[in-house]
């Protein structure tokens, strides 16, 4: 026989999709190639392929040999060399799935014993005992591991400022380059280091040396959780209006505030030559204010904006159940479609290569069919509504923000309006967030009625989007 092509398989057989196997199979029945496999288990350890190699069996396109058993599967075999093939399979199976269990059996009994299944994390090594036994001991990073744990326990610093602090103290990634975000936070919420291991399913104390105590530990999940209980800075407990929302313009740091004569609020920025410039909060206050009016919806709009949206529903609920009906009509046609098809196909009528055409056109038409009919059938009156409470809201921040005596919720106004704000000198430079972006510079009746069916309509999913961040505490509604 004359080789005309060798694949090598490196892929698991029992999961997952077999794409090299399925690639060697197409390639034999292209080329009317028989295919040498060396034993019935380096092909299949299920029976998961039994029914595709059937068909090419029957049809006379694939022809197979297994060598070590001494067996030639092909359209003539008779019925013993069929059932010792599907023996093979069995008995193949077998063994994999014992296998299987075999390994479930051996870590069920390491967790019991405390061992750790795998590679120690970032500050251990595992090695082998004189008796060939695998163990995990604290390697030369287990006390620059320690002091991250100490740092960030210390309530000083943040998980980004941590990266910087692990560099520094030397701990590197395998290349030699900081250990990323994500990794640190990893090693801060891995119980490994003050004794328990996780494992799948298992959480079991593990048998080896602890970096850290677990007071430790749930100090630093504590911070990692959002949950600090380090008492306020002398600035941080003021419960001044803008602290942490403006940052400066040249250096994009935040701007702070401090309080003067116990009576002003300055906000301090700095010049493009990096100097402190002082700047009176009101004065912030009357731009803010002057970016709010500009946005703001005269309040007749909002009745008018309403009563359009809900004419403009009925119609899209008439039209929306004749398109409903049309696209489930046009569904039925389709699958009936596929379904003479395979009928064809099994009866013999049309050839592999014609039906795996049509067959992907029909499965790519239904597809296509249900995502329109999905969409229709889960299109709601939500956004209607959201999009009278903005109207509403764009209306009435102005009034809202300058008349409040509270603080907080003029914070959630500006957080809720306002996508960055920044001081250059005196100047308030600003963008504002999705939608209220939008309202801008807006005069006309017939021009709001616009804005409004852009968002239902261009808008339609980031309105839901946003309806569902939501978090403008003052009320909304008209």
């Amino acid at each position: 026989m004359t080789v005309l092509r060798e694949f090598v398989l490196v892929e698991s057989s029992t999961t997952g999709d077999r794409k090299k196997f399925l690639e060697c199979l197409n390639y034999c029945v292209a080329n009317r190639a028989a295919l040498l496999i060396d034993t019935i288990d380096r092909a299949q350890r299920s029976f998961m392929e039994i029914p595709l190699l059937e068909k090419y069996r029957r049809s006379g396109q694939l022809e197979i040999h297994f060598c070590r058993e001494n067996i030639v599967i092909n359209a003539e075999s008779s019925g013993t060399e069929i059932i010792m093939w599907h023996q093979g399979v069995l008995m193949a199976e077998s063994y994999s799935l014992h296998f299987k269990e075999n390994v479930k059996r051996s870590i069920s009994v390491k967790v019991a014993r405390g061992e750790y299944p795998g590679r120690g994390p970032l500050g251990y090594k595992n090695i082998r005992t004189a008796h060939n036994r695998s163990d995990i001991l604290p390697d030369d990073n287990a006390d620059l591991v320690r002091q991250l744990f100490v740092k960030y326990g210390s309530g000083d610093v943040s998980l980004s400022g941590l990266v910087s602090y692990a560099y520094d103290i030397g701990l590197r990634t395998d290349t030699g380059g900081k250990l990323a975000k994500s990794h640190i936070h990893k090693i801060m919420s891995n119980p490994f280091y003050y004794g328990v291991a996780r494992w799948g399913k298992y959480t079991f104390p593990h048998k080896y040396t602890p970096l850290i105590e677990k007071p430790l530990w749930d100090k630093c999940n504590a911070l990692l959780a959002g949950k600090n209980q380090h008492p306020s800075t002398r600035w941080g407990s003021k419960d001044y209006l803008y602290r942490g929302l403006i940052r400066d313009f040249y250096s994009h740091r935040l701007v702070t505030t401090e309080r003067k004569k116990d009576k002003y609020n300055y906000l301090m920025t700095w010049n493009e030559s990096g100097r402190h410039v002082a700047v009176n909060e009101d004065v912030v206050t009357a731009q803010i204010y002057k970016v709010l009016k500009m946005i703001q919806v005269p309040r007749d709009v909002i009745a008018d904006v309403r009563e359009y949206l809900k004419s403009a529903k009925e119609i899209e609920s008439e039209y929306a159940a004749r398109a409903i009906a049309e696209l489930q009509n046009d569904l039925n046609v389709a699958i009936k479609r596929q379904s003479a098809l395979v009928n064809m196909y099994l009866d013999g009528k049309i050839a592999d290569d014609l039906y795996s055409t049509k067959d992907a056109e029909l499965k790519a038409q239904i597809a296509e069919i249900q995502s329109k009919l999905d969409a229709n059938v889960s299109a709601d009156s939500g956004v209607n509504d959201t999009i009278v409470q903005l109207f509403t809201a764009a209306s009435c921040a102005a009034d809202l923000f300058i008349e409040s005596s509270e603080v907080a919720p003029k914070r959630e106004i500006i957080k809720s309006i306002f996508r960055t704000v920044e001081l250059k000198g005196k100047t308030l430079c600003y963008d504002l967030n999705f939608p209220f972006n939008l309202f801008i510079t807006k005069g006309e009746r017939t021009i709001w009625r616009a804005l409004a069916d852009d968002f239902r309509t261009l808008y339609a999913d980031d309105v839901r989007k946003f309806a569902a961040n939501w978090n403008w505490v003052v009320p909304l509604a008209a």
